[in-house]
C-alpha cells in the first residue's frame, strides 16, 4: 500500500520538527552547564528502566546510538561516576550500564533546563488540543515500538 499524502506530510513534519528542536535543547543544556543531551537521554533511559540498568545494547537501541557510539558515551558516563558497568552473568560478551545516585542527581539537575527548552521550542507552540492530538497519534507508533524492543 502506498504512503498517503497525509501520512507523508505528517512524517516530514515530525522529522523536521525533531531535527529542529533537538539541537536547541542540547544548546540550552550546554549553556546552563548541564550534561549534554546525549548524556541526559542515556541517564533518562536508565532511570526509567525498572532496575535502573540496561544492557549496553538495549541502551544503545533506546538512545538511537550505534554500539560503538554507546561504548564511547558509556566511557564518559562511567568516568563521570554517572553509571557503573557490570558484566552479564549469562553472556560474558555483554555488560550492563547501571545508574548511580550521582547519575540520577545529574539527570534531575538538568531536568528544569530540559523542560524549559522543550516548552520554549515545542510546548508553547501548540494548543492543549494539538498537544493531545500529537501525543495520541505518536503514542500509536511508540506503543508498538516499545513492545517490539521490550520497553513498556
Amino acid at each position: 500500500m502506498p504512503l498517503g499524502r497525509e501520512a507523508k506530510n505528517a512524517w516530514i513534519a515530525f522529522v523536521v520538527a525533531y531535527q529542529f528542536v533537538r539541537p536547541k535543547i542540547g544548546r540550552a543544556l550546554s549553556d546552563a552547564g548541564q550534561v549534554s543531551l546525549e548524556l541526559y537521554e542515556a541517564l533518562l533511559a536508565l532511570e526509567e528502566a525498572p532496575s535502573g540498568s540496561l544492557r549496553m545494547s538495549e541502551l544503545a537501541e533506546q538512545t538511537q546510538m550505534t554500539r560503538s557510539g554507546m561504548t564511547r558515551l558509556a566511557d564518559r558516563l562511567e568516568s563521570d561516576g554517572f553509571i557503573e558497568r557490570h558484566d552479564c552473568e549469562k553472556d560474558r560478551r555483554g555488560s550492563y550500564a547501571v545508574l548511580t545516585d550521582k547519575g540520577r542527581a545529574a539527570r534531575e539537575a538538568a531536568w528544569p533546563v530540559y523542560r524549559d527548552a522543550v516548552e520554549e521550542h515545542f510546548g508553547k507552540l501548540l494548543t492543549k488540543q494539538e498537544s493531545l492530538a500529537v501525543a495520541s497519534a505518536l503514542r500509536k507508533v511508540t506503543d508498538d515500538t516499545c513492545r517490539l524492543i521490550g520497553w513498556e
